[in-house]
């Protein structure tokens, strides 16, 4: 489940560098677009909290918590839903720049991401292990496919996000490993 929500967050803080990555150049719709752009992203960061909700409802019930596992669980899913919350806050801020963006400061933009989530892992890890320590087996297992269907969920949004910034252009000056049309070498 840990990867459900560590997806989510992924996204939310890398969705607006991706889309923003070599923004074309439309005579007349450039305004269009990047209205498009902050309504969608607007909606995703909106939503994010949310579906993190459903999404540990989900897991409430598929774990069938016993009265001594219910209030781990809840301990644990409000560390994920505060973090869940302030990444939703901070994607809803996040704009994306005017040009291209170069390869440092996408590198300093994806190295502050992995620190945030390593910050949110740390959080969690007490509250984790508290709660893993007292599902029975097939409750883990539960729990081992939530966040194995969450890593199938973020390399699928990664698919996509690669194909979408294909339709904006090929990323002049990008390594051939960040290229959509080299994904094979992309280590995003």
């Amino acid at each position: 489940m840990k990867f459900v929500l560590a997806a989510l967050t992924a996204v939310a803080l890398a969705a607006p560098l991706a889309l923003a990555q070599d923004m074309p150049a439309h005579p007349g719709k450039a305004g269009d677009w990047k209205a498009e752009h902050a309504r969608h992203h607007g909606e995703m960061c909106n939503n994010l909290y949310a579906h993190a909700v459903g999404k540990l409802a989900e897991l409430d019930v598929q774990l069938k918590l016993t009265s001594v596992q219910k209030p781990l669980f809840e301990r644990w899913k409000n560390v994920k839903l505060t973090a869940v919350k302030a990444h939703a806050a901070k994607c809803a801020t996040m704009t994306p720049p005017d040009g291209e963006v170069s390869l440092v400061e996408r590198s300093k933009l994806r190295i502050a991401m992995l620190e945030a989530h390593l910050a949110d892992m740390k959080a969690e890890q007490p509250a984790l292990e508290a709660l893993v320590g007292s599902l029975d087996k097939d409750q883990q297992e539960t729990l081992k496919r939530a966040g194995r269907h969450a890593a199938m969920m973020r390399m699928h949004f990664g698919e996509r996000m690669m194909e979408h910034r294909g339709t904006m252009g090929v990323h002049r000056g990008a390594p051939m490993g960040d290229r959509p049309d080299h994904q094979d070498g992309a280590s995003d």
